[in-house]
């Protein structure tokens, strides 16, 4: 299992769509909505129904490292829009994107077996989307 972000088509995410088993979680975001961290935070916050809202990047890396409350092994993360996904604060949008490939998808890919009693590893797949 390689846990990894690409970055794909429209027409390639429709294809990609098709192919994804009934038991993958799938979450889907509109870059053109989501123009600041603040934004972003809330809504996956609600996307991922944490157990509290996230109000920075240290206690969504948390959420985000945990999802302990979720049922399924795989999860794809669709970022519509990516060039206007979090616009207003570019520094924050690189931030998001280094945490994924730094933190959480190699968390879930194998270090949660090492950190975590009977942690389960999980492919997450992050579609960046234009």
């Amino acid at each position: 299992m390689t846990n990894k972000i690409t970055y794909v088509s429209v027409d390639k995410m429709k294809e990609i769509k098709l192919e994804l088993q009934n038991n993958v979680l799938v979450v889907e975001i509109e870059g053109k909505k989501c123009s600041n961290l603040t934004d972003y935070l809330c809504l996956m916050s609600n996307l991922f129904c944490f157990p509290t809202k996230s109000s920075g990047l240290d206690s969504y890396n948390d959420w985000m490292t945990d999802l302990s409350w979720l049922n399924s092994n795989e999860i794809v993360i669709i970022v519509y829009d990516h060039s206007e996904f979090l616009n207003q604060d570019l520094y924050s949008k690189k931030c998001i994107i280094e945490n994924f490939e730094e933190v959480i998808l190699p968390w879930w890919e194998s270090e949660v077996v090492n950190y975590v009693v009977e942690g389960k590893t999980k492919k997450v797949m992050v579609y960046l989307v234009d």
